[in-house]
């Protein structure tokens, strides 16, 4: 993974720099749809996986999080990552590099430090344990941007934005650690509807993520380019030599039809 600070000469030049100054971490190029140069159909879906990297917590910021977590009396740790301090979007970019028109759509899924979300996982986990049923769950990403029309030999650009992201993160909390079902508070913004939230506390504190899964699909030969924007707003980037922080999230797999 290649971090990318668009402001750099800018921030040599100032004084100092503003500890929510975007930073930006470059995804690797995806290409689907259409032929290989031998001849081969090329898969119509591609992810790729981004992992932000984070400073580990100090003993006292160790200390910190587990007094906030009698302070606010809940049950569950209090993330070091934290919903209110890091502020996620992605920008990409599609090219459609055939004669006709397609259309391709963008999802994202991922981890926080507890629960690691993967559809790709689920549904290879349905499929083996649920080979002989008519009838498969549909298993739904954590974040799906609506499918655009992308015109032969033309480009769109999208952003998947940091409201998109704070919406998934609480769902993804409630699914991961508090036994929400997925459809539920997947298919509902909270906002409006906050069905599947029911045992997640007022005063919850809600992880970031910190691995982002990038998919993309098409129906015609097409790139696409992609940069994770993070605003840090604690400064828990990390930056050499400071301990990187390592988690190792569970994998949500959800429970078997009728078990």
């Amino acid at each position: 993974m290649r971090r990318i600070d668009l402001l750099a000469c800018l921030a040599i030049a100032a004084a100092g720099c503003d500890i929510n100054t975007p930073t930006y971490f470059q995804g690797m190029p995806l290409e689907v749809g259409g032929k290989t140069p031998d001849g081969m159909d090329r898969p119509s879906s591609a992810t790729d996986t981004l992992e932000v990297k984070f400073r580990a917590p100090s003993a006292s910021d160790t200390a910190a999080l587990m007094a906030e977590q009698q302070r606010l009396g809940l049950q569950q740790p209090v993330p070091w990552l934290k919903r209110s301090d890091l502020a996620i979007e992605v920008a990409f970019t599609l090219r459609n590099l055939d004669d006709k028109p397609g259309i391709a759509l963008v999802m994202v899924n991922g981890a926080n430090e507890f629960t690691n979300y993967d559809v790709a996982a689920i549904v290879s986990y349905f499929n083996m344990n649920l080979a002989n049923a008519q009838d498969r769950p549909v298993v739904l990403p954590l974040i799906q941007a609506v499918p655009v029309m992308v015109p032969a030999h033309q480009t769109y650009q999208g952003v998947v934005r940091e409201d998109d992201f704070t919406e998934a993160e609480l769902d993804l909390d409630a699914i991961g650690r508090y036994g929400a079902n997925a459809a539920s508070v997947l298919i509902n913004r909270s906002e409006v509807n906050p069905i599947g939230l029911e045992m997640v506390p007022k005063n919850e504190v809600v992880p970031a993520m910190f691995r982002i899964l990038f998919t993309v699909s098409a129906d015609t030969h097409m790139t696409c380019d992609y940069v994770v924007r993070v605003r840090d707003g604690a400064d828990r980037l990390w930056d050499s030599p400071s301990p990187q922080f390592m988690p190792a999230p569970m994998d949500y797999m959800p429970a078997l039809p009728g078990m």
